[in-house]
């Protein structure tokens, strides 16, 4: 008899997961971790396979290890986003050039030390000499 619970609930968390991947998984985004990082099935997927071929009770153990891995994979994803370096070229110093000490910055710049880009100078000159903010574009 308890084989027969085991494949029921089986049945039944099979339902669940597929009315999860029907209605939740859409709204945000279809992917787990795992599968980002590592390809293959998503872990709803997975579970849905293991709880359909090996019941509830075993397919419970196989998930647990299933969801630690996705949690590694996810923190893995978050560390390289968070390494990742982005260049905005509206607030960063632009690639090559040096940065100025604002400090020593002020009307005895020569016009050279501006990077030169007349569009931008006006609202955002970095070098921050006194010629730069009477540049009308």
């Amino acid at each position: 008899m308890t084989g027969s619970i085991d494949v029921a609930l089986g049945r039944f968390m099979v339902v669940l997961i597929r009315g999860y991947q029907r209605h939740l998984s859409p709204r945000k985004g279809y992917s787990c971790a795992h599968r980002v990082k590592h390809g293959g099935e998503s872990c709803s997927e997975f579970a849905r396979n293991i709880f359909a071929h090996e019941g509830w009770r075993a397919g419970l153990g196989s998930l647990q290890a299933r969801f630690v891995a996705c949690h590694a994979a996810s923190r893995s994803l978050n560390a390289d986003r968070l390494n990742q370096r982005l260049y905005d070229e509206d607030f960063d110093i632009p690639l090559g050039v040096e940065s100025k000490d604002p400090a020593k910055s002020g009307p005895e710049q020569e016009e050279s030390a501006c990077r030169g880009d007349q569009e931008t100078a006006e609202c955002c000159c970095w070098c921050g000499a006194e010629f730069c903010a009477k540049i009308t574009v």
